[in-house]
């Protein structure tokens, strides 16, 4: 079982060293003779404060602007649980809409009572902000939007 993330086979997002790393492990697993199963998985709900994408100062955030589509983690762990004790398959999971990093963070912070200002910085590829990190066709998509996730 093999838990990976949605389009990182696009050559633009493979650019994104963590997400090349991920996409070269895919590879491995193919060349093998092992059966496995792969979910490819959306960002994360849980994304709107990572380190990789979000700076935290004493008086502001500074987030990248990524464009993507992310899924509750909670999902991701049903999902993961199903295909892991199931015959070896692959999958492809998302939230159920669209959001830019920024706006995520924004919902974050309010719902924590943070009134810390949100400042919105360029995200390290285009190809992270353009919409490329979007749930691609065929995807499942599950779990709650972001607003009835912060709630």
């Amino acid at each position: 079982m093999y838990l990976s993330i949605t389009n990182i086979e696009k050559p633009e997002v493979a650019k994104f060293d963590y997400y090349r790393a991920k996409a070269l492990q895919e590879e491995v697993l193919a060349e093998g003779n092992v059966p496995f199963s792969i979910m490819r998985s959306a960002q994360w709900m849980e994304f709107a404060l990572n380190p990789a994408a979000v700076e935290e100062r004493e008086d502001e955030v500074v987030v990248a602007d990524w464009y993507i589509q992310p899924i509750a983690v909670d999902e991701v762990a049903k999902v993961l649980v199903k295909v892991a004790t199931g015959e070896p398959t692959n999958r492809t999971i998302a939230g159920p809409e669209p959001i830019r990093l920024p706006e995520l963070t924004r919902l974050v912070l309010t719902a924590r009572g943070d009134g810390r200002e949100v400042k919105v910085s360029e995200a390290p590829l285009a190809s992270l902000s353009d919409g490329s990190l979007l749930a691609p066709a065929g995807a499942e998509l599950l779990g709650p939007t972001p607003q009835e996730w912060v709630r």
